[in-house]
């Protein structure tokens, strides 16, 4: 809005001291209300754009999450399964996996109803008198030990069992085990998005 402005306005003064007149105190308390008007108009126009602007957002929303929460959620697959990673490596350096009940299934499959000894498992050093003492413990078993050679190998990680048998070998880590169930993760993830 535009006001003609008046030689008698340009000289007048809004803030300071009292105007002398009663007509000049009229026009300034009328420029004063104009003024802020103005600037309730100009607050107005600025909250009216700003909820435009988040209702045009809001109806977006849905693509910019979708576009966005795909990468977050493989990000956050990874993350998981480099922690999963990590706990297991540190819980077999410490020693704290026990491959006994795989040495059990291994002598269960592997050496019943066979007459020879032909059944060597072989462990990481450190793993072998935990996996001896534990085997020990079930009479089940001992038949079955007897007829096996458990040999400390230091080629294999903690927590490893391998069978050697005239038949073939078995292998079994932990962390192979780990990357199997990770890649399965992966594609699960991957097909449900």
């Amino acid at each position: 809005m535009k006001l003609a402005v008046t030689g008698r306005l340009r000289t007048l003064r809004l803030f300071g001291a009292e105007p002398a007149t009663t007509a000049d105190r009229q026009q300034v308390v009328w420029l004063r209300g104009l003024g802020t008007q103005q600037r309730r108009d100009a607050e107005h126009a600025a909250l009216l754009a700003a909820a435009q602007a988040l209702g045009r957002l809001q109806q977006q929303l849905p693509q910019l999450l979708a576009a966005n929460l795909e990468p977050l959620g493989r990000s956050v697959v990874e993350l998981g399964l480099a922690v999963a990673k990590e706990i297991v490596g540190s819980a077999l350096e410490r020693g704290l996996v026990d491959p006994t009940p795989i040495v059990a299934s291994v002598l269960r499959d592997c050496v019943h109803g066979s007459g020879t000894a032909d059944l060597t498992v072989r462990l990481h050093p450190d793993d072998l008198a935990l996996v001896l003492g534990g085997l020990a413990k079930d009479p089940e078993l001992r038949p079955l030990l007897a007829a096996t050679q458990l040999v400390a190998d230091g080629n294999l990680p903690r927590g490893a069992v391998r069978a050697d048998t005239a038949a073939g070998r078995l292998r079994y880590e932990p962390q192979q085990a780990l990357l199997r169930l990770a890649d399965e993760i992966r594609r699960a993830a991957e097909g449900g998005q």
